[in-house]
This record gives C-alpha cells, structure tokens and sequence, in this order.
C-alpha cells in the first residue's frame, strides 16, 4: 500500500548544499514513484504556478496523514531548473 510513497520519500537527494555567500537554500531532488492521482490534478486545471504544484506533488506523498512543510522560493526553483538541465549556474 505504501510501496510508492516509502520509494519515494528514500529517493530524496541533497544535490546543492546551502551556501551562506548568497544566502541560497540547499537543493534536493526526488524520483517520484507512482503518480499521486497527478492526472486527475492536471485535469482539473492544474496549478498556476510551480508552488501550487510542489505543494500538491509533496501533500500527497503520505495521502494527507502526515503534513509535508517544503520551503522554497523562485532563486532554488530556478537552481534547480539549471541543474536538471545540466547547466551549472
């Protein structure tokens, strides 16, 4: 039953660590095992920005029964758009 959610939660990955010099977050990564009932998210408008969708991806990780606090703002979303695509800013 929690097959999905216990893989995805032991994928997680620190991949940039905080760095003080410019006060930037660390950066973690996650391969999401199953889908999170993301289709019948995304058919319902989804989201209208990259927060409203970490918040739906991260709430649905334990189906509601623990609470998933994810801090982020645009500076780590952007770091982490870079590295994924390979590009080192």
């Amino acid at each position: 039953m929690w097959h999905d959610e216990i893989s995805s939660v032991m994928s997680i990955q620190q991949i940039v660590p905080a760095k003080q010099d410019n006060q930037s977050g660390p950066v973690y990564i996650m391969d999401v095992q199953g889908d999170y009932s993301f289709d019948d998210f995304l058919e319902q408008d989804g989201a209208e920005n990259d927060s409203q969708m970490i918040d739906y991806v991260a709430g649905n990780i334990t189906k509601g029964i623990i609470p998933v606090p994810v801090i982020y703002d645009a500076r780590q979303l952007e770091q982490v758009y870079h590295i994924v695509k390979g590009e080192v800013k």
